[in-house]
């Protein structure tokens, strides 16, 4: 499990990376902006083709993109880091297995072991035991 968890990390932390890296092309880019105010991806794209030989993008969109995988990416690297809690262990005990009067029950219960005392039915229904619970 824990060579899971880190292949995870590792795998998040590596995407991460490319998220947050500039990249790097071999030929220079130009950028141009057609509209400023009214930007449809389609009509975007065909001008940003027919006039430069180019693909155009919606630069908000991207932006939003990049930060929402930013943010999944922080998230998924957060789970697998934060320790896993484990509950504490709950142990039982049998007080007086022929008789259960709750209130003494309660009682012993509390002061042996610092739990919870319950009158439980017996095998058959026909009688009850005491039943104390407590954190071992």
């Amino acid at each position: 499990m824990a060579k899971l968890q880190y292949f995870f990390l590792i795998f998040v932390v590596v995407m991460a990376l490319t998220v947050i890296a500039p990249q790097v092309d071999a030929q220079k880019r130009c950028t141009q902006v057609l509209d400023p105010n009214n930007c449809v991806l389609t009509t975007c794209r065909q001008t940003c083709l027919a006039k430069y030989n180019g693909n155009g993008i919606n630069i908000a969109l991207m932006a939003k993109l990049q930060y929402f995988f930013l943010i999944f990416v922080v998230v998924m690297a957060l789970t697998v880091i934060a320790p896993q809690v484990d509950a504490q262990k709950r142990c039982t005990q049998v007080l007086d297995p022929n008789n259960c009067v709750l209130a003494t029950c309660r009682q012993t219960c509390l002061a042996k072991y610092n739990g919870n005392g319950m009158c439980v039915v017996k095998s058959g229904g026909q009688s009850y035991m005491c039943q104390c619970v407590y954190n071992c």
